[in-house]
């Protein structure tokens, strides 16, 4: 159990950009500033003692709304190191002064994992103690987190925003620095989903190695940075496109077969309750009509129809498999 005493302190002691214990970024503290003007501060900060002042175990943002007050000394809680208490203790603390007020998000909990990490010697035992302050983890887990934190913090940032997940921030390590900040970039105005993003990122890591260039150059030319400049398409429009683009530079053959098709069938004019289904990815050379009727002689009509548009130019063109060059 942590012991300890409470004490004035000069703010001018405390050293605000020291993250030992730090778990949440700063944010918009003017509310927090104006309720400690009105009230004071209901629960005290808790600082430890250093050869150069005191470090902060909890209460960042409550000693950053004082600093805006103008505030000389606040109270604080003084850790006494003189007892059994130890620095994971403390950094409990500080895990615990968070998630018992405010929910942490993906890059929050890591930080503090791989902090708790860091201090607990025995790494079995590490998932038990997380998942007691609130944060449920397993080892495999615990490794990702740690991944996360040696990104660069810019990437680290994006999934704190939830702009990308962390399995998409680990994929993003494994390209250079560049391509990577690109695809971010990329994410971030156009907000594509998870699955869309994983889709985007396979694509473009696949047509680099094909053509022998890397991503970020890829997304900086032409077609796809044209999408990108297209004012007059939302961002669903844009997201769309840029996936066709995209997947175009890829698979130019499927591309083209599948241009070709839905320029064609919307010429065919299929009654209503018929659809024609390409195969998959059009590698295959079999379609399949889907016939809806209620009667057999809704039955016969669609079965004269399907002998008329057997003799179309539109249906040979879309079962042609010869793509000019």
């Amino acid at each position: 159990m942590i012991k300890t005493h409470i004490k004035s302190v000069s703010l001018s002691d405390i050293d605000i950009n020291d993250d030992t214990y730090r778990i949440t970024r700063m944010s918009n503290i003017d509310a927090l500033a104006e309720s400690i003007k009105d009230i004071g501060i209901i629960n005290l900060p808790m600082v430890e003692k250093t050869s150069g002042g005191f470090r902060i175990v909890c209460g960042f943002k409550r000693i950053q709304a004082c600093g805006i007050l103008d505030v000389l000394e606040i109270p604080c809680k003084i850790v006494d190191h003189s007892s059994s208490s130890t620095r994971i203790d403390c950094l409990k603390i500080a895990i615990a002064d968070n998630t018992t007020t405010v929910r942490l998000n993906l890059l929050e909990e890591a930080r503090a994992i791989v902090k708790l990490s860091e201090l607990c010697d025995d790494k079995d035992e590490l998932p038990r103690i997380a998942n007691a302050l609130g944060i449920q983890v397993n080892r495999d887990l615990v490794e990702k987190y740690r991944r996360l934190c040696m990104l660069p913090d810019r990437i680290q940032q994006f999934v704190g925003n939830d702009i990308f997940s962390l399995k998409i921030a680990i994929e993003l390590d494994k390209l250079d620095s560049e391509s990577a900040y690109a695809i971010a970039d990329l994410f971030d105005s156009t907000r594509p989903t998870s699955g869309q993003q994983r889709e985007l990122i396979a694509n473009l890591k696949a047509i680099s190695a094909i053509q022998n260039t890397s991503v970020s150059k890829l997304l900086a030319s032409s077609p796809i940075q044209d999408v990108l400049e297209m004012n007059t398409l939302d961002r669903k429009q844009k997201i769309q496109l840029l996936r066709y683009q995209v997947k175009k530079l890829r698979y130019p053959y499927i591309t083209s077969f599948e241009s070709r098709y839905y320029t064609n069938l919307q010429q065919l004019n299929l009654p209503n309750g018929m659809t024609l289904v390409p195969p998959r990815d059009f590698e295959s050379p079999v379609y399949t009509f889907s016939v809806d009727f209620v009667d057999t002689d809704e039955l016969k009509h669609k079965a004269d129809c399907l002998v008329q548009l057997s003799k179309s130019n539109e249906l040979m063109a879309i079962l042609n498999r010869k793509i000019e060059n």
